[in-house]
């Protein structure tokens, strides 16, 4: 086979002020098979590429916070999206994950010393989403992979 693939991706970082920061990422891919040799024909026009969104991008807002006896706290919202995406050759719609977005968010306390102290959360709206997956015709067996169901964490570490 042979393919073309245009895109871009661009990546920012705005220092908004003393204490605010916004970054962000934005991809755009345009994958596109010129031959595909199927059975002696060229399916290239009805084949798409795997794992391949048209679009996914990101968003953190930042917010750090310094504290009058040392250390700090940073406080961060971040937003992901990305559209739909096939994971096997035969475009099941099935198996393909449609677009999604995921909000995280986290707080973070530097006391100044040996101890920070975090409080973490990913995947907020408890979004189901699929990862990866395969479609194997010949057994009649469709399995896909999930990513993680929402979480928060709360951890401590202590630096010597």
């Amino acid at each position: 086979g042979k393919a073309t693939i245009d895109g871009m991706e661009n990546e920012f970082a705005w220092q908004m002020g003393d204490r605010w920061t916004l970054s962000g990422n934005l991809s755009y891919l345009h994958p596109r098979y010129t031959q595909y040799i199927s059975g002696g024909v060229n399916i290239a026009a009805t084949s798409k590429f795997t794992y391949a969104p048209k679009w996914n991008g990101g968003l953190t807002l930042w917010k750090h916070f310094p504290l009058a006896h040392g250390g700090d706290v940073a406080a961060r919202l971040n937003v992901t999206y990305q559209t739909l995406v096939y994971f096997d050759q035969n475009l099941s719609p099935v198996l393909a994950q449609g677009a999604y977005g995921l909000v995280n968010a986290g707080v973070i306390w530097r006391t100044g010393g040996a101890w920070t102290y975090s409080l973490e959360g990913s995947n907020l709206a408890d979004k189901h989403y699929r990862t990866s997956g395969f479609n194997i015709i010949a057994l009649g067996m469709i399995t896909g992979y999930y990513g993680p169901p929402r979480m928060i964490t709360a951890s401590a570490r202590y630096q010597f």
